[in-house]
């Protein structure tokens, strides 16, 4: 597999003699891939995967963190992201959330 003009991640799904299934890291989505079969991936910006296979052809297997979907997506429309800043962002938003949702009840 070379890329969307070939088989894609088709061939890829076939050829996966000595790839892990271990999570090897978490990527962000830097642009848009729509899923043309089964077994690839859409993404949106911004959609956090964990990356459990890659591939030599440049296609990555992941998970998304947001709704588990799995599949294949092209490794140039992601980049490495820190997990462990992502959920202390996370938490962060929702403890805020959290705090004024609990203001705004006793306030009324």
């Amino acid at each position: 597999p070379v890329g969307r003009e070939g088989s894609g991640a088709t061939s890829v799904v076939s050829d996966l003699s000595g790839v892990s299934d271990r999570p090897v890291q978490t990527v962000r989505a830097i642009c848009a891939f729509a899923a043309q079969r089964p077994h690839e991936l859409s993404l949106a910006v911004g959609d956090l995967v964990v990356v459990t296979r890659k591939h030599e052809s440049g296609w990555w297997e992941g998970c998304a963190v947001k709704g588990a979907r799995r599949g294949w997506f092209p490794s140039n429309h992601a980049e490495a992201t820190d997990a462990q800043a992502i959920v202390q962002v996370e938490a962060a938003r929702a403890s805020a959330s959290h705090g004024s949702q609990s203001l705004s009840r006793r306030s009324t």
